[in-house]
């Protein structure tokens, strides 16, 4: 079977993770590029990203994808056409209560104790910590394991990317995610691609036949992808997408 459809991580994988404008030309490129492979049938793209629903929205108009697309790291699915929003395979209620208990004792301790970590604000089912000094995050890892010891029903995994800490509901991931949006398409497993470059995106590994990767990916990542692009970030995905279609 062909490849159909490309599904993306969004930082350092489309656009760069690091907090300052992207380079508009490269941007502007892969937009057109986006919109031109599904236009014309070859290859259309999908989001599959930590990022909360409404930044992918934004990108996605943005961009000119229409696929549905997956967000916090496998927790929400979002489709653009309905405006539809829902929580993904293995999200209860009972787990979004446990991991608010978390994110409530971080909002409360990380100002005091680790102020230069930053809450991200704007999930529904999955936590992002960031920090300019990505080091420091190993510290706050220890206070959220010794937490989530001591409640039962909390149960997560921690992912960290490159400035970073994401902590997602466990069996709750970006391959899980994938999996529901490709069943949902009708689209089989050998007809999928998927982009990533950090160690999360590693679940998505076994979702899709065919595991890319920019330059700029970690070594675990290299090592398990079939293709790697020689070029790194944005420079990257176009490289990709062209490999991909043939073009």
């Amino acid at each position: 079977m062909s490849i159909k459809v490309l599904f993306c991580d969004v930082d350092s994988s489309l656009v760069p993770e690091e907090s300052e404008p992207w380079d508009w030309s490269l941007f502007a490129k892969l937009a057109e590029m986006i919109r031109e492979t599904g236009r014309n049938g070859k290859l259309r793209i999908g989001l599959c990203t930590g990022r909360p629903q409404p930044y992918v929205e934004a990108l996605m108009k943005t961009l000119g994808i229409t696929l549905p697309a997956v967000c916090e790291n496998g927790a929400v699915l979002y489709d653009l056409h309905t405006n539809r929003a829902e929580f993904g395979p293995g999200v209860t209620s009972s787990k979004i209560h446990a991991l608010n208990r978390l994110k409530s004792m971080l909002i409360d301790r990380l100002p005091r104790e680790f102020p230069e970590i930053i809450y991200q604000v704007g999930k529904e089912a999955q936590l992002s910590l960031y920090c300019a000094r990505p080091e420091r995050l190993d510290a706050v890892m220890s206070l959220i394991s010794h937490f989530a010891e001591q409640d039962p029903e909390l149960d997560v995994t921690l992912a960290k990317t490159n400035y970073y800490l994401n902590i997602d509901l466990r069996g709750v991931n970006k391959g899980s995610g994938l999996r529901a949006v490709l069943a949902r398409l009708g689209i089989a497993r050998e007809e999928a691609a998927f982009l990533g470059d950090s160690s999360g995106d590693l679940t998505a590994r076994d979702a899709a036949a065919l595991f890319t990767c920019p330059s700029n990916a970690t070594d675990a990542v290299k090592a398990v992808a079939d293709y790697v692009s020689p070029y790194p970030v944005t420079a990257g995905a176009l490289d990709i997408i062209r490999y991909l279609a043939g073009s």
